[in-house]
């Protein structure tokens, strides 16, 4: 459902709600008929725009969510725990997203929470959700990676291997930092596929970046593919799914009332410059030292992105080995005020 257009974790509420069997399709067109045909609606079995707005409206669960109920800055993962603990818990918030895991070693899933710092204690819910949900539009960041915390974001690599969980916890950043003037793309949480495949920035800061790592050996040459006057090519994680983006407008990177209602309305239509990961490209990647690199792509620390994508390329030479294939890696956005 995930190269279709529709998002694993949607898919998956989905069937909660109108009670369909877990994976099995061959009930949803005869349930979706029964939802439409109550609602006055054409009932094609299809979900097209009118049908998902009118799930939505109907069921909360599947309408599109900013923040969760728990806005309280708290401590999600302790330091004390031993490493396997930490990926049970990782699990567990992948699992309660609804996101896809898949239950064979060395296919990596990858959570990002936002608002989320790293303390000596653990990692740890920031105060900006309950700010968004607070504060009047035009003095809330929670979206926004242009201030002084723009690294605010978890990201957990987590996996199976020898019948073990195992998870790598890293720093990033999931908002964007620059203004688009056309309206600035914020991936919507759920869960979407990716691909190891390539970023160009032309981003001077992000540019410098990059060639420091490899100048200083910390990251491998090979990992760059291209290099110009102006820009440099290197690798990165590609969607290789459908997405979902929220678009804030005007000279803010918040996202208002009204931009959520139009892009609630434009991802239900499957307006491409909401839903085409093709043309709008938010890919997985580096940035420069000291902020976030983005209009709407997640960003990994430059000293964090060796490990980050050697744990990932490391599995993918073991799934070649293991299964003759390499698995896309799910990955699962959620704001860290969702998470029980």
């Amino acid at each position: 459902m995930l190269n279709a257009g529709l998002r694993w974790d949607w898919c998956r509420k989905l069937e909660k709600c109108l009670g369909i069997p877990p994976l099995n399709y061959l009930f949803w067109p005869t349930k979706i008929k029964e939802f439409q045909a109550a609602f006055a609606l054409k009932p094609t079995g299809f979900i097209d725009a009118p049908t998902r707005l009118k799930l939505a409206d109907y069921y909360p669960l599947l309408d599109v969510e900013l923040v969760g109920m728990h806005l309280t800055p708290r401590c999600l993962i302790h330091s004390d725990q031993t490493d396997q603990n930490i990926a049970y818990q990782i699990e567990n918030m992948l699992v309660s997203q609804d996101a896809y895991v898949p239950d064979i070693d060395y296919a990596p899933v990858i959570l990002a929470l936002r608002g989320v710092e790293q303390h000596q204690r653990g990692w740890c819910q920031t105060a900006s959700a309950r700010e968004f949900a607070s504060e009047p539009y035009g003095n809330r960041s929670h979206f926004s990676a242009d201030k002084d915390n723009y690294n605010d974001a978890l990201i957990a690599i987590y996996w199976r291997e020898n019948d073990c969980a195992c998870a790598r916890l890293f720093m990033g950043c999931v908002n964007p930092n620059n203004i688009w003037p056309h309206g600035t793309a914020h991936l919507a949480h759920g869960t979407y596929l990716y691909r190891i495949g390539k970023h160009r920035t032309r981003e001077k800061e992000h540019i410098e970046a990059v060639l420091e790592m490899v100048k200083t050996q910390a990251w491998p040459a090979e990992w760059i593919y291209d290099q110009t006057e102006d820009s440099v090519q290197y690798l990165a994680l590609e969607s290789a799914s459908q997405i979902e983006v929220i678009r804030s407008h005007g000279q803010s990177l918040d996202i208002s009332s009204e931009d959520l209602k139009h892009s609630v309305f434009a991802i239900a239509s499957r307006a491409p410059n909401y839903v085409d990961a093709q043309r709008i490209k938010i890919n997985i990647h580096s940035c420069a030292f000291e902020h976030a690199s983005s209009l709407g792509c997640q960003n990994i620390l430059p000293q964090d992105y060796a490990d980050f994508m050697g744990i990932l390329l490391r599995l993918q030479k073991k799934q070649r080995q293991k299964y003759g294939l390499e698995l896309d890696i799910p990955y699962c956005l959620a704001d860290a005020s969702m998470i029980d």
